[in-house]
């Protein structure tokens, strides 16, 4: 129960961050943020030190995952690609990381299905029926909260949005470039891949004990 109530909450924070960079994504390609934010972990989105690298760093470490990335299976580019993919607040892929991680919950919860329903007559059969109650109650709850999140989470026009160039005062030819240059890295491929894909919950295995309810 430990690991499945760790589940959830890691489940929640995600959601919760997911929406706030997104919304500052969005206001941001609007263009109804300053050119700088004030400091906190969101300003990172928009700084040169954070969600723009330098030419060099740039180049080095596309050209170099480009080389690899074609000698690779599908699998094994797949997840060469996910090693660009960041949790850190303020990274430029931060949503995509996020979208990844929740994913990652949802399909884990998802096929516990079986294991929480063996789990459930064992402890019955040895008549712990609270502890039992107890599991039940909280696995409901995670897969109605995932089943019930799904939709905000994978919408229809759910993308990695990197923010706009930063173009302020202090900006320099170097973090323009680079700033022009992530974006291009960021192919359509990418954006169509399974981490767009709204995971499909397993409806059809039962793992409830009525006795319980």
């Amino acid at each position: 129960m430990i690991f499945l109530d760790s589940q959830k909450t890691t489940f929640i924070r995600h959601k919760q961050r997911l929406s706030v960079v997104r919304d500052l994504k969005e206001k941001a390609r609007q263009g109804l943020l300053d050119d700088e934010i004030p400091g906190g972990p969101e300003s990172d989105l928009f700084s040169d030190t954070s969600s723009i690298m330098t030419t060099s760093d740039m180049s080095g470490k596309y050209s170099h995952s480009n080389s690899r990335i074609s000698s690779r299976s599908s699998k094994n580019r797949r997840k060469a690609e996910r090693k660009k993919h960041s949790l850190k607040e303020g990274s430029p892929l931060e949503d995509v990381a996020l979208l990844e991680a929740l994913g990652e919950i949802v399909h884990t919860v998802d096929n516990m299905r079986s294991e929480v329903n063996n789990l459930l007559q064992v402890l019955v059969l040895f008549l712990y029926d609270s502890d039992a109650r107890e599991l039940q109650h909280l696995y409901h709850e995670s897969l109605l909260l995932m089943e019930t999140s799904i939709p905000d989470i994978w919408t229809p026009c759910t993308q990695p949005v990197i923010a706009p160039p930063v173009l302020g005062p202090h900006s320099t030819a170097n973090s323009i470039m680079s700033s022009y240059q992530q974006q291009k890295t960021i192919k359509p491929a990418e954006q169509e891949n399974e981490l767009f894909i709204a995971p499909k919950l397993s409806k059809t295995i039962p793992w409830k004990l009525d006795l319980l309810d």
